[in-house]
C-alpha cells in the first residue's frame, strides 16, 4: 500500500497493511504505534520521515506484539536538542529490523536518542543503517538496550556524532542484554562519563567483530567500557585516535568482567593511564594477536594498564612505539595484578620515568616467556622495572638494545626477578645506561639454566647477591659490574656474588664459571667457588715474563715461552735439526751467545737463532743471522747495527 502523508500512513496501519511504501517525504506529527507485523519502505533510499518541530515524542512505538521492518528511509528527529521533553525516534518493546535506514538528528531527555529497546522486546536487527547526531541527557546517546534477555544485532552500519550526558556515547546495554556488532564504524561519539561508543552494564554480553572505533571520547573507556560481570568479546577491530579523559583510551574493562580480545589493533589512542587498554579491579582478560602502536598515556601505560588484582593473559601481541610520560611505556601491572605475556614483542616504547617496556608494581606478578623486549627507553629501567615486592619471571626471551638515561639499561629490580631456561641480553653494548647497562639488582635475583648477560649485573648490597636455583648451563654468562658492594676495598675482603638455594643446595664449578669479574679495577682478583658460594677473591698472580724466539727454522723448539723468577736458571736447548742447516746457538741483541738464562734475570726476553748452511745456493759454511732487539737483563741497550 502506497502512502504520501502522515494521515495516509496512519490509515494504512489501521488497516493492518503488511507492506507500506512511502512515496514522498512525510512530516510526522505524532506517535506511530506498531502492534502487528509490518514493513514500511521508502520509494527510494532518501525518502524522509521527519518529526515535526512541534512534536518531540516517539516517531515509532513498537508494542510487545509489534514487528516492524524499516527499509530505505531516513528518519529525522528535527534536531530536538534542547527540548525539555525530547524522546527517542523509536521505542521498541517488540521486534525491529532496519535495512538501508538512517536515524538522525534526535535528542532524548531520558535514554537512547535514536532507539530505546526495552519491555518485552526480543530481537532488534539493524543492517546497513546510519545513526548520526543523536544524543541523550541520560544513558545511551544513540541506542539504549534494557530489560531481560534483549538482543540487538548491528551489521554493516555506521554510528557517528552521538552524545550521552552520562554513560554510553553511542550505545548503552543494561541488565542481561546481548549486543552483537559486526562491520560497524563508530566515529566521533562521546560520553560525559564512561564508554564513548559503548557502555556494557552488569551481566550483559557483548560481541564486537570487524568494527572500527575512531575518534570517540569519554572519561573512562574512550570507545568501550565493560562494567562488572560482563563478558565482552572483541575481535578483528581497529581502535584509532580514541581519547579517555581519565583511563582506558580505547577500552576499559571493569571489575570482575571476563573478556576475550583477539586480532585487534590499537593505534594513536590517548588517556591518563592505559592509552590502549585499562583493565580494572579483579577483571580477567585474554588478549591475543593484537597490536598497540603509537598510543600515548600522560601518566602510566602507553598500551595496557592492569589495575589491582586483575588477571591478563597476553599471547602473540606487539606493543611498539607507545609512550607513557611516567612509568610503563608499553605495560603497567599494578598492585596484585597477574600478567602472563607469551610469544610477544615489546619494541621501541618510551617511558618518561621508569620501564620503557613493562612496569611491575608492588605485589604484582608478571611471567614473560618466548618474548622479545627490544629497543625501549626510559630514565630508569630501559626494558623493565620491578618495584618492591613485585615479581617477574622471564624464560626463553631476549632483552636487547634497550636504553636508560640514568640506570638499568635492561632491568631495574627492587622486587624478585627470576631468569630461567634461555634468557639473552645480547652482546656487549646492546643494552645501555650510565649505571648498570644490564641489570640493576636491589632486590632478589634468581637464575638457572642458560642466561647470557654480558651487559652486566649491578649488585647493590650483600642481600642482593644472585641466587642460583638450579644448575647453570655451559654458556651462561653474568658479567659483574663494579658497585657500592662489588668493589676492590683496601682490605681485599672476599666478595660473595652468588649463593645456593634450598632447591639447589650445592653449587658446582660450572656455576662459578658463569661469572666474570668486573672489567676494570679487579686485575688481581678472580672468581672462585669457595665455601659453596661464588666469590670474588683477591689472588695476585706471580710475576711472569715472556721469552720470544726469532728466526727459528725448525717447527719444534723445546724451550719455554715464559718464565717466573722462581723458574730460573733455565738451560736453553737447541731446536730440532733442519736438513741443510747447522744450528750455531741462541744470541742476544748484542750478539752475545746465550746458553743459560741465569737467576736474577727479570723482564721479557727476545732471543734469535743463528744457523750455518751446510750446502746449497749460499755455498758451504755461509752463516744465517737474524738481528732483532733483545732484552735479556734489566738493562735495555740499543740494538747492534
Amino acid at each position: 500500500m502506497n502512502v504520501s502523508s502522515y494521515q495516509e500512513l496512519l490509515i494504512a496501519l489501521a488497516m493492518n497493511a503488511p507492506i507500506i511504501i512511502v512515496t514522498n517525504d512525510i512530516v510526522i506529527e505524532g506517535q506511530i504505534t506498531i502492534n502487528y507485523a509490518v514493513a514500511i519502505q521508502g520509494i527510494e533510499r532518501t525518502t524522509l520521515l521527519q518529526r515535526s518541530t512541534t512534536y518531540s515524542g516517539y516517531v515509532f512505538n513498537i508494542t510487545a506484539n509489534g514487528q516492524l521492518l524499516l527499509q530505505d528511509l531516513i528518519v529525522d528527529g528535527g534536531s530536538t536538542i534542547g527540548l525539555e521533553d525530547g524522546s527517542s525516534l523509536i521505542n521498541s518493546a517488540g521486534t525491529l529490523n532496519t535495512n538501508n535506514v538512517t536515524l538522525q538528528n534526535s535528542s532524548s531527555t531520558f535514554r537512547g536518542g535514536a532507539l530505546m529497546v526495552g519491555g518485552a522486546s526480543t530481537v532488534t536487527v539493524m543492517n546497513n543503517t546510519i545513526i548520526s547526531n543523536c544524543s541523550a541527557v541520560g544513558i545511551g546517546g544513540a541506542i539504549y538496550v534494557g530489560g531481560t534477555n534483549k538482543r540487538v544485532v548491528i551489521t554493516n552500519s555506521t554510528i557517528s556524532g552521538s552524545f550521552s550526558g552520562s554513560n554510553g556515547g553511542a550505545i548503552y546495554t543494561n541488565q542481561t542484554a546481548t549486543l552483537s556488532c559486526t562491520t560497524v564504524t563508530f566515529i566521533e561519539n562521546e560520553a560525559s562519563t564512561n564508554g564513548g561508543v559503548l557502555f556494557a552494564n552488569i551481566n550483559t554480553t557483548t560481541t564486537i567483530s570487524n568494527c572500527q572505533c575512531m575518534m570517540n571520547v569519554a572519561s573512562n573507556g574512550g570507545a568501550i567500557f565493560a562494567n562488572a560481570s560482563t563478558t565482552p568479546e572483541i575481535v578483528d577491530t581497529v581502535f584509532t585516535e580514541n581519547i579517555a579523559r581519565a583511563n582506558g583510551g580505547a577500552v576499559y574493562l571493569n571489575n570482575d568482567s571476563n573478556s576475550l580480545l583477539s586480532r585487534n589493533s590499537f593505534e594513536r589512542n590517548e588517556a591518563i593511564n592505559g592509552a590502549g587498554l585499562f583493565v580494572n579491579n579483579a577483571a580477567t582478560m585474554n588478549l591475543d594477536n593484537t597490536s598497540f602502536t603509537n598510543n600515548v598515556a600522560s601518566n602510566n601505560a602507553g598500551a595496557l594498564f592492569m589495575n589491582t588484582n586483575t588477571q591478563s593473559t597476553i599471547t602473540a601481541c606487539t606493543s611498539r612505539a607507545n609512550v607513557a610520560v611516567n612509568n610503563g611505556g608499553a605495560m603497567y601491572a599494578n598492585i596484585g595484578a597477574i600478567l602472563q605475556l607469551e610469544n610477544s614483542l615489546i619494541d621501541s616504547n618510551i617511558a618518561g620515568n621508569e620501564a620503557g617496556g613493562i612496569y611491575v608494581n608492588s605485589t604484582a606478578n608478571a611471567t614473560v616467556s618466548n618474548a622479545e623486549i627490544n629497543g625501549n627507553e626510559a630514565v630508569i629501567g630501559g626494558a623493565v622495572s620491578i618495584n618492591t615486592n613485585g615479581s617477574m619471571m622471564i624464560t626463553n626471551s631476549r632483552i636487547i638494545d634497550n636504553n636508560a638515561s640514568v640506570r638499568a639499561g635492561a632491568i631495574n629490580n627492587f622486587g624478585a626477578l627470576t631468569l630461567i631456561n634461555r634468557v639473552d641480553f645480547g652482546p656487549i653494548g646492546s643494552n645501555e645506561a650510565p649505571i648498570a647497562p644490564g641489570i640493576f639488582n636491589a632486590g632478589e635475583m634468581n637464575v638457572e639454566d642458560l642466561t647470557t648477560d654480558i651487559n652486566g649485573v649491578y649488585i647493590v648490597d650483600a642481600e642482593n647477591v644472585i641466587r642460583i636455583i638450579n644448575p647453570l648451563f655451559a654458556g651462561s654468562v653474568f658479567q659483574l659490574d663494579t658497585s657500592e658492594y662489588v668493589f676492590p676495598d683496601p682490605e681485599r675482603s672476599p666478595i660473595v656474588v652468588a649463593i645456593p638455594t634450598p632447591q639447589y643446595p650445592v653449587l658446582s664449578q660450572s656455576d662459578a664459571n658463569a661469572f666474570l669479574k668486573p672489567v676494570t679495577g679487579f686485575e688481581d682478583w678472580e672468581i672462585q667457588l669457595l665455601n659453596n658460594q661464588v666469590v670474588l677473591v683477591f689472588n695476585p698472580s706471580p710475576l711472569q715474563y715472556t721469552i720470544t724466539y726469532v728466526g727459528v727454522l725448525s717447527t719444534i723448539n723445546p724451550n719455554p715461552t715464559s718464565y717466573r723468577p722462581e723458574d730460573l736458571p733455565i738451560v736453553l736447548q737447541d731446536p730440532n735439526p733442519v736438513e741443510g742447516y747447522e744450528f750455531i746457538g741462541w744470541f742476544d741483541e748484542l750478539g752475545n751467545q746465550v746458553s743459560i738464562i741465569p737467576q736474577g734475570t727479570v723482564g721479557d726476553i727476545v732471543l734469535y737463532a743463528r744457523y750455518r748452511e751446510t750446502g746449497g745456493a749460499f755455498g758451504e759454511g755461509q752463516m744465517i743471522t737474524n738481528r732483532v732487539r733483545v732484552r735479556c737483563c734489566p738493562c735495555d741497550a740499543p740494538a747492534k747495527e
